[in-house]
């Protein structure tokens, strides 16, 4: 505690109490006490601070629930703790299995088909959400990809179920990535956009259970980086990134199919009067945009399957030291890495996504 009040002095009680009362339209809100602990564990959140603050308050007067976006410094933002609701995170190590895949999927055509309505209705609401993510100006993400792809290109050098050609194509793509990446960000306008959440990852889903342990419900989180683009960059992030094991790509075509039909459902029901796109529409963005998954599965699926996260060091992904080195060749050597990497690999090939 007394580090973060180092570190954050502003969260006093009488900010709380401004916040809770912007938030609940509530003027008479009188914060009592409150706590404020790391709501993860050291290595478990890659870019930013993530506090749970509990405070006990009273008011007089209504409930409505509000996310508050702060600039001021550091900019933060402050939102609803979803375990509250017994919402809990999903299992980082296991993935998402078929199941919750349809729940999360559910939830993304709802947000997809919502953002595509707005913009139909007034280009001004997604003005902040065309510039790329994944750009020629930041360089600093850059040897980020090509560092794990590498790294993953030298594991199948050991691999006898990976034919030699895969691995060529591996090395190859070291060069080409980032531009192929540019090119996927850049806007296609005759063709059927959304809001992307462009971080579909398993850490940003929140997951609710059952007595009997059956996952019910879900919450997405996280929509700091946003981009209006193809619906197929959150597709192929999700499917390839956050799939269990176990999901085949056989049941990517049939998950697709349940997102297409929730999403064109919803475009109904919001009196969408643009064309809407078809299941083969979405297929071929996938074929166009799938290249994201190549690019991102090397290092998402190796930071799922750490084990120690408190003594990880996210740096040894860029750096050239031998304790980088070290980090990246135990990340990469994990033997569930290697079977689903497998799996995909092939598939990858087979969609010509690392040509």
């Amino acid at each position: 505690m007394d580090s973060i009040a180092h570190k954050y002095p502003f969260i006093t009680k009488e900010y709380l109490e401004s916040m809770l009362r912007e938030s609940h339209k509530c003027s008479s809100i009188v914060v009592q006490d409150f706590i404020v602990v790391p709501a993860l564990g050291k290595g478990q959140n890659y870019s930013s601070d993530i506090l749970r603050v509990k405070i006990n308050y009273v008011e007089d007067g209504s409930d409505p629930k509000a996310i508050i976006v702060s600039t001021t410094k550091p900019n933060h933002i402050i939102f609803e703790d979803l375990t509250e609701s017994g919402f809990v995170a999903a299992n980082r190590k296991k993935g998402l299995d078929y199941h919750e895949l349809l729940m999360v999927l559910e939830r993304i055509a709802h947000f997809h088909a919502a953002t595509a309505y707005m913009f139909s209705k007034d280009e001004s609401t997604m003005q902040y959400h065309h510039y790329p993510n994944i750009n020629p100006n930041q360089t600093h993400f850059h040897p980020l990809y090509r560092n794990c792809l590498l790294a993953c290109a030298e594991e199948t050098r050991k691999w006898s179920t990976i034919p030699i050609n895969i691995t060529e194509k591996l090395f190859r793509l070291e060069k080409s990535m980032m531009p192929k990446a540019f090119e996927i960000y850049q806007s296609d306008k005759t063709g059927f956009n959304v809001l992307c959440h462009c971080d579909l990852s398993v850490n940003n889903v929140m997951l609710k259970f059952d007595s009997a342990g059956n996952s019910v419900d879900c919450r997405l989180v996280d929509f700091a980086i946003g981009f209006f683009g193809s619906p197929a960059m959150d597709l192929s992030y999700l499917l390839f990134t956050a799939s269990a094991d176990d999901v085949t790509t056989d049941q990517f075509d049939e998950l697709l199919q349940y997102y297409h039909t929730k999403l064109v459902d919803t475009l109904v029901i919001l009196g969408y009067e643009q064309p809407i796109p078809t299941l083969n529409d979405i297929q071929v963005a996938m074929l166009r945009k799938g290249f994201l998954g190549v690019m991102h599965v090397p290092l998402l699926l190796p930071l799922r399957l750490i084990e120690d996260t408190a003594n990880a060091d996210l740096g040894h992904l860029i750096g050239s030291s031998e304790a980088a080195i070290e980090f990246r060749r135990k990340m990469f050597s994990h033997p569930r890495f290697r079977s689903r990497m497998e799996y995909l690999l092939g598939y990858f090939d087979r969609m010509e996504y690392l040509d």
